[in-house]
């Protein structure tokens, strides 16, 4: 995951945006994530217009989409661990596949292994969203300047204020906590 420092956009778009925590920046333009924005400051001094649109997720189907993964996973770790096995027996008793076989067994081997990696992959990301406070998250480290509009689904809040903390969404609501 890559973080950055100071980021001028009119528009950005991804998963999840985080900034470095005591330099990064958000100014300026519309930055959509789709579960989490992480910056040390958004917006600036001279209240350039900047909105944070986080699409936010249900977190009932998160879970559910994370147990299926995690069934599927196991599925082919097992399936794997056949094939590694059949391997096995093969190069101890050379012979008892032909070149063919050998070739086909190691290309379901490195296709399983392929596959497995994604799912991996796509587990550590359900979790990392399962992480978020409530159905999306937007933390502000140090803090974030006036005419800076936050929104999480479908709820919005323009702070007239300089603010620091965590808003989320859960239960239809906008939340926030104060940062320790």
């Amino acid at each position: 995951m890559k973080k950055m420092s100071i980021l001028y956009w009119k528009r950005m778009k991804a998963k999840n945006i985080f900034t470095d925590e005591k330099k990064g920046k958000l100014i300026g333009g519309v930055i959509e994530a789709h579960g989490k924005v992480r910056a040390a400051v958004i917006g600036n001094r001279m209240e350039r217009k900047t909105l944070i649109n986080v699409k936010g997720f249900n977190r009932a189907l998160l879970k559910e989409e994370l147990n299926e993964t995690l069934l599927l996973y196991k599925s082919k770790i097992m399936r794997l661990e056949s094939i590694k096995e059949k391997l096995d027996v093969y190069e101890l008793s050379l012979g008892q596949l032909n070149g063919e076989q050998s070739f086909q067994t190691r290309n379901q081997f490195e296709r399983l292994m392929a596959q497995i990696y994604q799912l991996d992959e796509k587990r550590k990301t359900i979790m990392d969203m399962l992480e978020s406070k409530g159905e999306g998250e937007i933390t502000i480290a140090q803090m974030a300047f006036p005419d800076t509009r936050l929104q999480i689904k479908s709820l919005e809040k323009k702070l007239s204020d300089l603010t620091k903390g965590t808003f989320y969404a859960e239960n239809n609501h906008l939340h926030f906590d104060l940062n320790d």
